[in-house]
């Protein structure tokens, strides 16, 4: 995982230069000296870029003089070749070196135009390193797992004498005693203590005291839920789609929301690892996107997660992505509801709030006839700028009778410290949002086949999957390789190539399917599934969205007819006009079907603009 660190004297990018961090000024401002020549100012942190692999490799050289001298020495061999046009041959004879190893380095310096790309590189061995044949690897992984990590775990020395063992048997060199200790003391503590003597006992030592939930610092602890929120939202055509669920991440220690998601969909492992996500990066693209021109500083990976049981929370795709960032889980005690006082008070504060905005529903589902009718009722894109406004306006700003002060003034005061406090310090900013996004997202892992792979009866292909049609394990099965689907549409989904560790995009295999909201495919999808059963494919999904398109426009015409005839006396009906309403719509669904004569027809040949 790649970021930014913001300590004293490392080397950091700002536009696309290399500079030195000298002060944290305070939680958003850095002071820095340009490499270069020297020059001091003092930037934001947002503004502040990983260094890359090539800037890596120049730091590296300029500050090694053995490597520099080398570099030097061997751009002074090709130099002739760009100064006095000689040839490879004559810089061959003249040098002694193999013209395959000159046409390597006038290669490489005609690539980066700097003579740190002559200095060889470092060997890739050395402290800290791995340095083991992966078969013995595997061993060692085998026998620690089988025989250390388990409630009856035996002795490191006798772990020992087990790896010679297998080692010897499959003839490889066994590991010496020192990298086998070496290799059994990195694992992590809490992994070794659940393992060994349960989760209990591991939970009891190394996981933060639960109740009060006391966090020492910004990002210690920070607590996730889910709300369904006490408002009716309508599409832009004035729809009604329902209440929506909010899902929201507290640092314990200032009470500042890290993280939020706002979607349709119950609450799930796409929910949570979204809220995550968010809680994780710089905020300044959420800030864009809604044109709100506040301060959101809170970002980092947090130390623990701390939800309740929810099968989202408990789920593998949670666990491995937590794993993956180094995110200790703990999960709240069965049958101690004050271990989510934090998060459900923000809860009662968020939706008391909401009770003064169009479409609120006072979660009760029998006074919604009055409010879908209101014709200002919020969209979900409304509602989400709203949230926005009110977290960074009036919640992190207001004091907050749980710490005494502003969760605001809290986070500053654990960033940059006092004279009683000793700040932690800038959290390490992760560079790839995309790539978090996707680390987060739930996993679905699939075969795949000739056509590609099918999700939900929608199938999709690339030549990035199209090399593992076929391909076993090394346990003689067929491959299964991971995918991810991105947020709120149905194509393209994105692939894990277990080679590079990269994500590829894969689109439809049918390119003129097309592409929907999740959400309403999915609705079309259990309707469709209801209907036809194991018969069910694409072109009956298809015509289930379509039907879905058209109750739609008929209702929209409605509504807009009923606007210019000024029907005032729309508020006085009651809650037996969805009844009517929903029989008007099947009697024009079934005349426009008579109308249209709907004919299923091969996706080749389905006109889609019609649609």
């Amino acid at each position: 995982m790649g970021g930014v660190k913001f300590d004293i004297g490392n080397i950091v990018s700002y536009k696309n230069l290399l500079f030195r961090i000298l002060v944290i000024q305070d939680y958003q401002h850095l002071v820095i000296e340009k490499l270069e020549d020297g020059e001091v100012i003092t930037v934001d942190i947002n503004e502040i870029k990983e260094v890359n692999s090539k800037e890596c490799r120049d730091i590296e050289v300029v500050n090694n003089e053995k490597l520099l001298n080398i570099a030097s020495k061997r751009f002074k061999i090709i130099e002739p070749y760009f100064i006095e046009n000689k040839s490879i041959n004559q810089i061959v004879i003249s040098s002694g070196k193999s013209r395959s190893t000159i046409n390597r380095w006038i290669h490489k310096y005609k690539q980066s135009k700097n003579i740190s790309a002559l200095a060889p590189m470092p060997h890739t061995g050395g402290k800290g390193k791995n340095r083991i044949q992966k078969e013995v690897l595997e061993i060692m992984d085998m026998i620690i797992r089988k025989y250390y990590l388990t409630l009856q775990g035996e002795s490191i020395s006798l772990i020992i004498v087990r790896i010679k063992i297998e080692c010897n048997r499959h003839k490889l060199k066994p590991p010496c005693d020192s990298t086998v200790r070496s290799y059994i003391a990195r694992i992590p503590a809490f992994d070794k203590m659940k393992k060994r003597e349960g989760i209990k006992k591991a939970k009891e030592k190394y996981s933060p005291v639960t109740g009060s939930l006391e966090a020492l610092y910004p990002l210690h602890i920070v607590q996730m839920d889910h709300s369904k929120l006490d408002i009716l939202l309508v599409d832009e055509d004035g729809m009604e789609l329902g209440r929506p669920w909010l899902t929201i991440a507290l640092d314990i220690y200032s009470r500042m929301v890290t993280g939020y998601y706002l979607t349709f969909d119950s609450p799930g492992a796409e929910s949570a690892g979204m809220c995550i996500a968010t809680s994780i990066l710089t905020k300044e693209y959420i800030l864009q996107e809604y044109d709100i021109h506040e301060e959101w500083p809170i970002y980092g990976v947090m130390d623990t997660l701390h939800m309740d049981n929810a099968k989202e929370f408990t789920g593998t795709s949670i666990k491995n992505s937590a794993k993956l960032y180094g995110i200790n889980l703990m999960n709240r005690r069965i049958g101690y509801p004050e271990d989510g006082g934090h998060i459900e008070r923000f809860f009662r504060t968020i939706n008391n709030e909401i009770k003064n905005l169009p479409g609120a529903t006072d979660s009760n589902t029998l006074l919604t006839s009055q409010h879908r009718r209101n014709s200002k009722a919020f969209t979900i894109h409304d509602l989400e700028k709203w949230i926005l406004t009110f977290i960074l306006c009036v919640y992190h700003e207001r004091e907050h009778s749980g710490i005494n002060m502003s969760p605001m003034h809290k986070y500053k005061l654990g960033i940059e410290g006092d004279r009683i406090n000793v700040g932690r310090g800038l959290p390490k900013k992760v560079s790839n949002q995309k790539e978090v996004f996707l680390n987060f997202l739930p996993s679905i892992e699939r075969t795949p086949q000739r056509y590609g792979i099918q999700i939900k009866y929608l199938r999709y292909y690339s030549k990035e999957i199209a090399s593992f049609i076929n391909k076993e394990d090394k346990n003689n099965r067929k491959i299964k390789l991971i995918f991810k689907m991105w947020r709120n549409k149905t194509s393209p989904i994105f692939f894990l190539n277990p080679n590079d560790n990269q994500y590829y995009e894969v689109p439809y295999s049918n390119l003129t399917f097309p592409i929907m909201d999740r959400r309403e495919y999915n609705l079309a999808y259990r309707k469709a599934k209801e209907t036809y059963g194991k018969k069910l494919d694409e072109s009956k999904i298809l015509e289930g969205y379509k039907k879905m398109i058209q109750i739609k426009d008929i209702v929209v015409k409605r509504s807009k007819s009923k606007k210019r005839q000024k029907q005032s006396t729309i508020q006085e009906k009651t809650f037996n006009d969805s009844v009517t309403l929903e029989k008007e719509i099947q009697m024009e669904l079934k005349e426009f079907e008579l109308k249209e004569k709907i004919n299923l027809e091969p996706f080749e040949d389905i006109d889609y603009d019609a649609l």
